[in-house]
């Protein structure tokens, strides 16, 4: 099973890293090759993080499936999976309850989500929906407000990065009082 879970987390990281432009250095090594050699011949790279996304995102899930199919068949040997390969149910039910009560109190032990993490979660959400319609592969995005080759992929990353630097971690006490929580 160790084996099973080590070879898990690579794949895992293989098959998620196709799925974006980012996902892994050499596809932005392949990206700014691209763009060299358009450049070069004074066209357009067609590469974008929409375009990656068009091909690596199908790709990436097709071989999640695979990945998962493939570990379940040859590291658990068809248990769990049907019931052709079942022995006896007797114990595995109990060890079931088990373990979901420890994960449901674990997941009470977190608490709450906190103002922090909060914004966390949203700046990463718009980080991702800046690289996505910054350039939409032949209909514009936001990009094409600006000069050419002055906006690229990495702008928006910059732009969330600094953000995390000047939003606070912490709801300043005067929204508190305007909306009546202190």
């Amino acid at each position: 099973m160790a084996k099973g879970l080590s070879l898990s987390i690579a794949y895992s990281a293989n098959v998620g890293g196709i799925g974006s432009l980012t996902g892994t250095a050499p596809n932005v090594v392949m990206k700014g090759f691209s763009d060299i050699l358009y450049e070069n011949r004074n066209a357009t790279s067609p590469v974008s993080f929409a375009t990656w996304m068009q091909f690596g995102l199908p790709l990436s899930a097709i071989m999640v499936v695979i990945v998962w199919i493939w570990l379940q068949i040859f590291f658990l040997r068809c248990r769990g999976c049907c019931s052709c390969c079942e022995d006896s149910n007797e114990g595995k039910e109990d060890v079931r309850k088990r373990v979901k009560t420890v994960i449901r109190q674990e997941y009470k032990n977190l608490g709450p989500l906190n103002f922090a993490q909060g914004a966390v979660i949203f700046h990463f959400v718009l980080l991702a929906i800046l690289w996505v319609t910054r350039d939409l592969g032949g209909i514009g995005g936001w990009g094409d407000i600006f000069p050419p080759k002055t906006v690229t992929d990495s702008t928006p990353s910059i732009l969330i990065s600094v953000s995390l630097f000047i939003f606070p971690s912490v709801l300043p006490t005067w929204l508190w009082r305007k909306h009546g929580m202190l």
